[in-house]
């Protein structure tokens, strides 16, 4: 009976050491605590007790689980804040973007469209200017030349290159005139002569034969060709600048400009000219 007794007083005091167990390790789950959240030292601890304190621990948990909700749930609500005004902000910009790409579509097309009539004006103007040629190389007879004694002078040359009389030559010439001075050009070379010829067929007949004397007589230095446009002009003079490189280098014999800007070169063993660069599109800068 004794011995019994002694056996339930051991098996009942185990379970009070594991309850007194458990219950030291939530309380240093728990993290630092109050009195509340103590359990009495010194003496086992009761259900009770034990489930105060995880009353306690749960309160203080849900405690700082609901500030910390409340923290999150403010900061989500800037986010979503920011985000709208950031949402916004992206279709406003979105808005100019496609509001700039319209605009810049508009204007791209007005350049397409200025670029076409300036180019249709450049066709008119060289047909306008058909029957117009340039003299350049003839000497002025005085600083003071009248455009009568322009003529003259045009017409004597003109006279010598189609090997007739003076005379013969009347009625080839509408009108004359020398272009203006350029207080620019440091050069010596005469300003050139600007004539109307009263027929496109005597235009053709004397650039050729001005052409030919040129051939003949390479130390001549007048030039006879036709006059156009601005544009045209500049393009000619881009074939021309490709043609002196191309002269320097040794890579042609010979070569010209074809009409509008198309640069006719003959290499070392060919016959034929051929096409070498066409200018007649090129962009013009001004």
């Amino acid at each position: 009976m004794t011995k019994k007794k002694q056996k339930n007083k051991t098996t009942i005091k185990s379970h009070q050491a594991d309850d007194s167990q458990i219950a030291d390790e939530s309380c240093s789950d728990a993290g630092s605590s109050t009195a509340d959240d103590q359990l009495p030292e010194g003496k086992p601890a009761t259900l009770e007790e034990i489930q105060k304190l995880l009353d306690s621990q749960y309160e203080r948990l849900n405690k700082s689980l609901n500030e910390l909700v409340t923290v999150l749930e403010s900061r989500l609500d800037a986010v979503e804040k920011l985000a709208a005004k950031a949402q916004k902000l992206a279709e406003k910009l979105k808005a100019e973007l496609d509001k700039e790409k319209a605009e810049t579509n508009k204007l791209k097309m007005e350049v397409s469209r200025i670029e076409k009539l300036e180019e249709k004006l450049e066709e008119r103007t060289n047909r306008q200017l058909r029957k117009t040629l340039v003299f350049k190389g003839i000497p002025l007879k005085n600083r003071q030349e009248t455009w009568q004694e322009t003529e003259e002078v045009l017409r004597e040359h003109i006279a010598e290159i189609y090997d007739v009389n003076y005379e013969d030559t009347d009625g080839i010439i509408e009108r004359c005139h020398r272009s203006a001075p350029n207080p620019n050009y440091k050069g010596k070379n005469p300003q050139p002569i600007f004539a109307a010829i009263y027929d496109w067929k005597e235009c053709e007949k004397l650039v050729d034969n001005f052409r030919k004397n040129n051939i003949a007589d390479r130390s001549s230095q007048i030039q006879c060709e036709y006059k156009y446009g601005p544009m045209t002009t500049r393009r000619r003079n881009m074939a021309l600048v490709e043609r002196k490189r191309l002269k320097e280098s040794g890579e042609l014999v010979s070569g010209y400009v074809a009409y509008p800007a198309k640069l006719m070169v003959k290499k070392r063993g060919e016959k034929e000219y051929k096409l070498h660069m066409d200018f007649s599109r090129s962009k013009v800068e001004w």
